[in-house]
């Protein structure tokens, strides 16, 4: 098998399940681990042997009285206060007979850092084989016909955690994978499992639209009885060990946006080591105790016209949050439906040392600092999403001062603000939530909230609008910035006509600032993101990343009325269609239609609940 299977484990201070910096206590009570117990998987929430509901990861609440305070020096630096050192272990699966025995030379206590290093080495040997039962390797492949999204290539591959795993109950298994090996809903999955050799196939569930992480399950009662209990001792995936120190808990991702728009984890903080591994290593990254922190995860990183793989630490979070919504579809029968609330904003981060310069008052910096006193930062809005509310009120380089009436200075905390705002919505049934906003100065506050929504776009309840607290030019601001609600299932449906593929708007290429509406204000929503060569389309120049505006004079702001438009043009006709490009340049062009090589067909996932997906002639 290809690509190794990772396992890092941390001690001493590590970030917790919100991502702010804790002790190896606190991390302990915050984190669930894995390990087997006859036919199923149990979660050890402490050391006194108490047992959660089976899940291969879970969270508790977070110790605040146990935690040991970090400092930050100016140079950024982390480091314990009581002189500890932050130190990683990584236990990692080898994929050839050939690297057997540099695995092995790596897993000795006497290649592990010299003096001292032998005992790590041993701990997180012990972990790399505790773990191994929750590991697996995810092969993906894409027809050329379903790439979707903007994607690269047709295969994938890398390493998945089993993160749900039921084969008596519900009969679900659930895998956690990034979405560098699993970028879209249309594909081929096959996992190999590290606990036995075994293979079974998966579907996605969850695509999360703005982090790192995608859900896919197997069908775990048809397992065989022996996979189904987990034995361990595969010859396939075998651990090693390796220790590292982590050397940055909250950097951020910093993925920036690709020429052709694809997937790009935005707003995302991630956890660095001090050894780079290489882009052949995934898994996850856990403590010494063997309880996961964060998804040890591939991220593509466009370079020039390249693409290169970056790793880093994906905290646990937000993946708590997908498991817990994903069980929940199934329990109410419900699969498929899944969805976020969104502050559609990218933001950067400010050191709260250069925030005075940029005009934040003296209360407010103290304000900041008080909410986390270990990153010591600001959030500034970098940009916006096209045709959001959040761009019809946040400005770029707006300094962010509270969400949903709290200090804000991390990406999570607004994501939980946003989530909160959501849940609040959903608890009273199109209600209108209490939410408090601003919370410094009101003699310093100006309020913005007379501000208009474009044309076509219905405004926002108060119950979806989160109230936030920003600077804007020197001058305190108070916004109610609207949330989206986005899918979590992918893309669903690609219409091939005159030899290219349409599709809905994908996130990807709104986050670029740009979206052309209709004549009626309704954005548009037909979008083409691939050609063919030989066909049509590429005969007449009708080319990928531009939106159709309209057919022969007829406006198509959607899949379905571009469906209906050219229903009935016949073979061999020509068609006049109005585009409108990512620059927003206007091009009209004429094709000529060959329905006998090039028809008009689709390729959509069936709305049944059990994500297959199907071709259909039209």
């Amino acid at each position: 098998l290809k690509g190794p299977a990772a396992v890092l484990c941390a001690h001493g201070e590590a970030p917790n399940e919100n991502g702010a910096s804790t002790s190896a206590d606190q991390v302990v009570s915050s984190c669930g681990f894995l390990r087997q117990k006859r036919d199923h998987w149990e979660v050890g929430s402490d050391h006194s042997g108490n047992d959660a509901p089976a899940a291969a990861v879970a969270a508790a609440a977070a110790m605040e009285s146990a935690a040991k305070r970090r400092k930050v020096n100016e140079n950024g630096d982390v480091a314990a206060q009581n002189g500890d050192e932050t130190t990683v272990a990584a236990a990692v699966a080898e994929t050839s007979e050939a690297e057997t025995s540099d695995a092995n030379a790596a897993s000795s206590p006497e290649s592990n850092g010299g003096d001292g290093g032998g005992s790590d080495g041993t701990k997180a040997e012990a972990v790399a084989v505790k773990v191994e039962a929750s590991l697996c390797l995810v092969q993906v492949d894409i027809a050329t016909v379903a790439l979707a999204d903007g994607v690269y290539t047709r295969s994938f591959e890398g390493n998945g955690a089993i993160i749900h795993h039921d084969p008596h109950g519900d009969g679900l298994g659930l895998v956690l994978v990034d979405r560098n090996t699993v970028p879209v809903a249309s594909c081929d999955i096959l996992i190999s499992f590290a606990a036995y050799p075994h293979e079974a196939t998966g579907r996605v569930e969850y695509l999360h639209p703005t982090h790192n992480f995608a859900l896919v399950s197997y069908d775990a009662a048809a397992l065989p009885a022996a996979a189904a209990t987990a034995i361990r001792g595969s010859a396939q995936l075998r651990p090693m060990a390796r220790i590292s120190a982590i050397t940055d808990a909250t950097s951020s991702a910093g993925i920036p946006s690709a020429d052709i728009p694809r997937f790009r984890a935005v707003n995302e903080e991630v956890i660095q080591l001090d050894i780079d591994f290489g882009y052949n290593f995934g898994g996850v990254l856990t403590t010494l105790e063997g309880k996961m922190l964060a998804l040890w995860a591939s991220y593509a990183k466009p370079v020039g016209a390249e693409v290169r793989d970056m790793v880093r630490g994906l905290p646990v979070a937000p993946i708590l949050d997908a498991r817990d919504e994903v069980l929940r579809w199934r329990a109410e029968g419900t699969q498929g439906v899944g969805s976020v609330k969104l502050l559609d904003a990218e933001f950067d981060t400010m050191m709260l040392a250069k925030a005075g310069a940029y005009g934040v008052p003296p209360e407010w910096i103290d304000r900041l600092m008080a909410a986390d006193p270990v990153r010591r930062q600001a959030l500034t809005v970098a940009s916006t999403v096209a045709a959001t509310g959040a761009s019809r009120v946040l400005e770029g380089g707006d300094v962010v001062l509270t969400a949903g009436g709290q200090a804000v200075v991390s990406f999570r905390a607004i994501e939980e603000a946003a989530a909160a705002l959501g849940h609040t919505a959903e608890a009273s049934s199109g209600g209108h939530a209490a939410m408090v906003s601003g919370g410094a100065p009101e003699e310093n506050a100006a309020v913005v909230g007379a501000i208009k929504p474009q044309a076509g776009v219905a405004a926002a309840s108060s119950a979806l609008a989160l109230p936030m607290t920003v600077l804007r030019k020197g001058v305190v601001v108070d916004v109610m910035a609207e949330l989206s609600t986005e899918s979590c299932a992918g893309t669903g449906r690609l219409l091939h006509w005159a030899g290219c593929q349409l599709q809905t708007t994908h996130r990807p290429v709104v986050e670029l600032g740009f979206r052309p509406t209709a004549d009626d204000g309704r954005p548009l929503d037909v979008f083409i993101s691939r050609w063919y060569h030989g066909s049509p389309a590429q005969r007449y120049g009708l080319y990928a990343l531009n939106w159709v505006a309209s057919v022969n004079g007829e406006p198509t702001p959607d899949l379905d009325t571009f469906v209906a438009v050219t229903r009935g043009l016949e073979d061999g006709s020509f068609v006049r269609l109005k585009l409108i490009s990512l620059t927003a340049r206007p091009k009209v062009l004429t094709v000529k239609l060959d329905l006998h090589y090039w028809p008009t067909w689709e390729l959509r996932r069936t709305t049944d609940g059990t994500n297959e997906w199907e071709r259909v002639l039209l």
